[in-house]
C-alpha cells in the first residue's frame, strides 16, 4: 500500500498531513498486487541460496529509485523497465508512484522472433541480437550476417536489415501497448518529463528513437546513479532494479511505504565502500537485508 495523496477535512491534494489538525483524514493509496504463488516461489528460491528475505519491493519502484531524478518524479514521468520476460510500466507523478502495470513482452519475445524467422536456435538468436541487432532501421546497411541454422548445423547468411526489421516491428508493438496502458491510467497526454527507458532491453540500439516516434515525447535511457564507487560494469540499464533495491533498503523505514525523501536516497550513497574490507565485505554483511 503506497500513499499517493491525503485529504484533510475535505481539503484534497495534501501530500504530508503530519502536524495538521483535522476531524477527518482520508488517504488515497496505490495497492500493488501480485500472484501470491509467484511471490512465494521467488522468496523460496532466494531462501534456498541461504539469503534471508526481509522485504519485497516492486521492480518498477526499485528501478525508479536508481534512475529517476527528483524533478522527474515531481513533474511526472513514465518509467519503462524492459526485462527478459516482461516490461514494467510505472507512472510517477507529484512526487510519488501513481500507477503501474506489467506487459508480458520483453527481451525473450524479441529473441524468439529472430529464432523463428531465421530458423536458428534460441541461443544463437540471442547472440545475433546482442551483436548485430538494431531497433531503428535508420543507418542499417545492406550487409549480411552469418548464423548457425537448424538442420545439419549448417550456416546461412541473412540480411541484417531484414533481421533488424523484426526487432523494429516488435518494439513498435511494445510501445503501442505501453501507450494503451498509459491511457488506461487516465493520462490522455504524456507527462512533462516524458519517458525513461531502463532494463536490459533498453540497451538495444535505436530503441529510444522508436519510443520517441511512437509516443511523441522526450525519451532518455536511464542508468543507475547516486552511488559512489559503483563498479563501472554495473552502470548499465540492466542493473537498475538491483541497484535500486539496495538504495530502497537504505532508506529510513518510516518512508518505505512511499517515495517521500527520494532526494535524500539519491544523495550519493557509498554503498560499496561503506564498510572496512571493500565491496565483498559489504556485500556479505548486507545481502541478507536487501529488499528483493
Amino acid at each position: 500500500m503506497i500513499p499517493r495523496l491525503y485529504r484533510v477535512d475535505g481539503l484534497s491534494g495534501v501530500r504530508n498531513p503530519i502536524g495538521m489538525h483535522a476531524l477527518r483524514l482520508d488517504v488515497e493509496t496505490l495497492c500493488v498486487t501480485g500472484a501470491s504463488s509467484a511471490v512465494q516461489n521467488l522468496v523460496t528460491a532466494v531462501g534456498g541460496a541461504r539469503i534471508q528475505v526481509r522485504n519485497l519491493v516492486m521492480g518498477g519502484v526499485a528501478a525508479g529509485a536508481s534512475v529517476l531524478s527528483k524533478d522527474e518524479i515531481e513533474m511526472g514521468v513514465i518509467l519503462v523497465d524492459i526485462g527478459g520476460g516482461a516490461t514494467t510500466v510505472t507512472v510517477f507523478h507529484q512526487g510519488t508512484i501513481w500507477n503501474a502495470a506489467v506487459i508480458p513482452v520483453g527481451g525473450h519475445q524479441f529473441t524468439t522472433d529472430l529464432a523463428v524467422a531465421m530458423n536458428t536456435p534460441y541461443q544463437i538468436a540471442e547472440e545475433v541480437k546482442l551483436q548485430h541487432g538494431q531497433v531503428g532501421l535508420e543507418g542499417v546497411g545492406d550487409g549480411q550476417v552469418e548464423i548457425e541454422a537448424f538442420g545439419d548445423r549448417r550456416t546461412v547468411r541473412v540480411d541484417r536489415r531484414e533481421m533488424c526489421r523484426y526487432l523494429n516491428d516488435r518494439t513498435d508493438e511494445l510501445f503501442r501497448l505501453i501507450m494503451l496502458k498509459i491511457r488506461g491510467f487516465g493520462f490522455q497526454d504524456m507527462p512533462p518529463a516524458g519517458l525513461v527507458l531502463t532494463g536490459g532491453g533498453a540497451n538495444l540500439p535505436g530503441i529510444d528513437k522508436v519510443a520517441r516516434r511512437v509516443l511523441a515525447t522526450p525519451v532518455r535511457i536511464g542508468v543507475p546513479e547516486g552511488v559512489v564507487n559503483l563498479p563501472e560494469e554495473t552502470r548499465d540499464p540492466m542493473f537498475a532494479s538491483a541497484i535500486g533495491s539496495l538504495l530502497w533498503r537504505t532508506r529510513p523505514t518510516t518512508t518505505q511505504g512511499s517515495l517521500r525523501g527520494i532526494d535524500r536516497m539519491k544523495g550519493k550513497h557509498n554503498v560499496f565502500h561503506s564498510q572496512p574490507g571493500g565491496p565483498l565485505h559489504w556485500l556479505k554483511d548486507r545481502v541478507k537485508r536487501v529488499a528483493l
